[in-house]
């Protein structure tokens, strides 16, 4: 049997930007606050500081369990979800399954969904032989590392309207050689007010509920422009200064007059300004909002798609470009007319909150087209590899509503 070693192999620890649905996570707290009003229900804490409202059980303060987090897509074939869940079943990629959001019960916000580590068994089995082999404590501990993802068939929920404004133009994957937009939430980053994080600088921007996006070119004939697909014949996206790209989280998009990424990227100049930034091989990701986007909070109907820039990826270098030099990118140097994320603060961490609790508060607030704001994303300034997003809780309900 030689199945069962690489569904350990296939749970990988996660890199540091890489998001993680569905991990192993230890039960801090269990309580049962008035404002639920529902005696057969509690809210179970788990270390990162998530708070899931759960029917009442026989868990315990410092039982493990498996945590699906927000957006993730449990698809039937994972678990039987019961009379209860069934009702709320939805459609993606032509799977039916389980979408994972955020909700109210009473008064109570509930961000996610647990369940216990007996009720998957593939999962079950990799942290057995994770004891075995290393030791109880420290097999725990290389498990919740992990992410379990893959090994489930779990996936991350995307929006139709999404998938509808990439599908037609789809010339292949997206650029495995470009470092894809993200970064964790505080809550799996519990270490963050230890050690040295709080005093060192962070920029501080608003996070845009948009779709990802990024922006490349590439030198002709280079390692890079090799392992990208075939562009159609006579493509405008081949130019004397290299190969010219644009790639959602998922796929490398061709140059269509109907795509709105294309269109937003146009709409700037980017694609001839690309040579200009300083960068040989370079890849600028940031958020598209526009009308009929998941975005359209931004917007009022028949406005234009806008590209507003977040990140810069030195591709030769394969890594990010400082936060105080993207800013002199697109506000000094070559992109006079190009917007920048909102920046809210540039300061030390100490000096904008004392522990998670407060950024979770603090993220809360209107957004620069007068909504209300996604959240915050915090970057270290000369270690951009560090970061993390607070998401606003109120945003999270009204996009539940």
């Amino acid at each position: 049997m030689e199945a069962e070693p690489n569904q350990q192999t296939e749970a990988a620890i996660s890199p540091e930007l890489e998001r993680k649905l569905v991990t192993l996570r230890q039960i801090t707290q269990i309580r049962r606050p008035y404002k639920l009003r529902f005696k057969r229900m509690e809210v179970v804490t788990i270390n990162g500081g998530w708070n899931v409202v759960v029917n009442k059980s026989n868990s315990k303060v410092g039982d493990y369990v498996i945590f699906f987090e927000i957006d993730s897509f449990i698809p039937t074939t994972v678990i039987d979800f019961g009379w209860e869940l069934n009702s709320r079943l939805e459609e993606f990629n032509g799977e039916r399954g389980y979408h994972v959001r955020s909700h109210m019960v009473g008064k109570q916000i509930s961000q996610g969904l647990l369940m216990a580590i007996e009720q998957l068994p593939k999962v079950h089995r990799i942290v057995d032989d994770l004891k075995d082999e290393h030791g109880v404590e420290e097999g725990l501990r290389v498990a919740q590392l992990m992410a379990f993802e893959n090994v489930l068939g779990v996936k991350k929920w995307e929006s139709s309207t999404i998938r509808h404004h990439a599908q037609d133009h789809i010339l292949g994957p997206a650029p495995v050689f470009i470092r894809q937009p993200g970064c964790p939430r505080i809550q799996d980053k519990p270490e963050i007010f230890t050690s040295i994080y709080p005093s060192c600088t962070y920029e501080i921007t608003e996070k845009l509920d948009g779709v990802s996006m990024t922006v490349y070119r590439v030198q002709n004939d280079s390692q890079w422009d090799r392992a990208l697909p075939a562009l159609p014949a006579g493509s405008s996206q081949r130019t004397l200064y290299g190969r010219i790209g644009i790639a959602s989280r998922q796929h490398d998009i061709g140059d269509t007059a109907n795509s709105p990424f294309w269109r937003a990227a146009k709409d700037i100049g980017l694609p001839a300004k690309l040579a200009q930034v300083g960068v040989r091989n370079v890849a600028i990701s940031g958020e598209l909002i526009g009308p009929s986007l998941d975005s359209s909070i931004h917007f009022a109907p028949g406005e234009r798609f806008q590209f507003i820039v977040f990140q810069v990826f030195d591709i030769d270098a394969q890594e990010l470009i400082d936060p105080d030099e993207v800013r002199n990118i697109c506000n000094r140097h070559v992109l006079p007319t190009f917007q920048h994320v909102p920046l809210i603060a540039r300061c030390k961490l100490s000096e904008f909150a004392t522990d998670i609790d407060e950024l979770v508060r603090r993220a809360d607030g209107v957004g620069f087209h007068g909504q209300r704001r996604e959240g915050l994303v915090f970057k270290m300034l000369g270690r951009p590899e560090i970061s993390f997003k607070v998401i606003s809780n109120q945003w999270l309900l009204e996009i539940e509503e």
